[in-house]
């Protein structure tokens, strides 16, 4: 049970890897928030309107700053972890950087130079 768990929560964090696919589900969840509260809100109507609003302000400030990002900072939205270990490892070469991270894996609760002397492989 437990794996499953970790396993269901490594695929949602792999699925939002890049601040690109975070804003879509950032979007979409702030989307179904103000659906939600719009049609089944048992809150008293003014503290439902405002609840309405503050999510669409979040949601309005989310994309604002996002097209921000995308006029001048585009690289930064689309580099996942694996391709900041790429230009890293280009930039410093493969020897002084250890291969910590296998791409499609869980991460490891191994210490790192364990890894590295490959003491704590199972």
């Amino acid at each position: 049970m437990l794996e499953n768990t970790r396993e269901a929560v490594y695929q949602v964090v792999k699925t939002v890897a890049s601040p690109l696919r975070f804003f879509a589900v950032a979007a979409l969840t702030l989307a179904a928030v103000i659906i939600a509260l719009a049609w089944k809100s048992t809150l008293p109507p003014n503290v439902t309107s405002a609840l309405i609003i503050v999510a669409f302000a979040a949601l309005i400030l989310l994309i604002v700053i996002v097209a921000f990002l995308v006029v001048f900072y585009p690289k930064k939205l689309v580099f996942d972890q694996e391709a900041h270990l790429t230009v890293l490892r280009e930039r410093l070469g493969d020897s002084e950087l250890p291969v910590l991270y296998v791409p499609g894996t869980l991460p490891s609760t191994v210490p790192p130079r364990q890894i590295v002397a490959g003491e704590g492989e199972r």
